[in-house]
């Protein structure tokens, strides 16, 4: 259902955000051959060795979570993306009959972004109170925004927040009043779809970011490694776009098959491209940690170098018991100022203050 590059099949083709995705893999059926990669545990076919991922030897735990987070981020992302262009595409065409004047596919694309498991509140429905309760990318973004602080106060993300706002807004302008075609809204809901697309990015580069992370202080588990390089492979070919030496880094880093992880070069590497992604620190967030109850690093923000190591105490001095010079008798009388919390000050903390780590 992809367009072709080779001979185009729909009205508006090439796609505007497709276009970075063909450039980048060399092959409009990019997720098909990334995906049926890790399936088989081989090499993506047909890509050039720089961006190109190889699962030769990768464990089972590594290929099933590429497969299952590649099959949302790659597959799943651009479909979205293609049914808010299939409805654009009615709309300009002035079609009454062609998906309702494009309000249809604008349906189908929504639906595709949230999925079935979510309900029609977006907490699984039947009074469910999870909002991570489904598989695609509304849950994508509120995992994310919950590693991220970037939730409402009630637990939907703010990209969502955005998104709904934005998809409600176009199929309005789209359709008019029901049954009537309104090609003058056509124009503006292409600026529409092009702020939905740089939100849904957002949950892209958090994933990228948690992932470089963990691996890099915390966890180099295999299934850490699967996410970091499906999150990276459905990201890079907007960030090549805006500079091509960012995306290489972030390639280098976490490929399958990375020896190890520079997370402050894959942190430089996304935040010098935002204004292109057109996304911002705000949309971004940092990664918290909840048993500290502070950042492990935030957007924006250089890290804080790490804690020097402890000084061990001094011992204790040797003296015999009852063993000392009578010159050195103490006077009991003689006593000193002393305050109970005198303490070297360069110890102090103030305990709200809260640190990155």
């Amino acid at each position: 259902n992809i367009c072709l590059y080779e001979y185009w099949t729909c009205q508006g083709c090439p796609y505007k955000d497709f276009l970075p995705h063909y450039d980048y893999y060399g092959n409009a059926d990019y997720a098909d051959r990334w995906i049926t990669a890790a399936f088989d545990g081989a090499a993506m076919a047909g890509v050039t060795e720089a961006r190109s991922v190889d699962f030769t030897g990768a464990s089972e735990a590594l290929r099933a979570e590429a497969v299952r987070r590649g099959t949302v981020l790659l597959s799943v992302w651009m479909f979205v993306v293609r049914k808010f262009e299939e409805g654009i595409d009615d709309c300009v065409a002035g079609c009454l009959y062609c998906n309702e004047h494009g309000a249809h596919a604008w349906d189908e694309g929504v639906a595709l972004y949230a999925g079935s498991l979510v309900g029609t509140d977006g907490r699984g429905g039947g009074g469910a109170s999870s909002w991570v309760g489904g598989e695609l990318l509304f849950t994508l973004a509120n995992e994310q925004c919950s590693y991220f602080r970037t939730c409402t106060t009630g637990g939907n993300s703010n990209v969502n927040v955005e998104l709904l706002a934005l998809f409600t807004d176009a199929q309005g302008t789209i359709t008019g009043d029901r049954g009537r075609l309104n090609p003058s809204g056509c124009s503006t809901v292409r600026s529409h779809l092009w702020r939905i697309v740089d939100l849904m990015t957002v949950p892209l580069i958090q994933g990228a970011l948690r992932s470089a992370y963990l691996l890099a202080h915390l966890s180099a588990s295999d299934q850490e490694r699967g996410a970091a390089a499906a999150f990276a492979a459905a990201v890079l070919p907007r960030l090549s776009l805006c500079d091509a030496d960012a995306a290489s880094r972030v390639h280098a880093n976490l490929r399958v098959g990375a020896s190890a992880v520079d997370f402050e070069a894959v942190k430089l590497a996304f935040e010098s491209q935002l204004d292109c992604l057109n996304v911002t620190c705000t949309d971004i967030g940092g990664l918290w940690d909840e048993g500290t109850g502070s950042y492990y690093f935030r957007c924006g923000r250089a890290m804080d170098p790490p804690p020097p190591p402890e000084t061990p105490p001094r011992p204790p001095e040797t003296q015999l018991p009852h063993d000392h010079d009578p010159a050195e008798s103490h006077d009991p009388a003689e006593t000193h100022d002393h305050h109970p919390h005198d303490h070297d000050p360069a110890e102090s903390h103030d305990p709200a203050e809260t640190h990155d780590h």
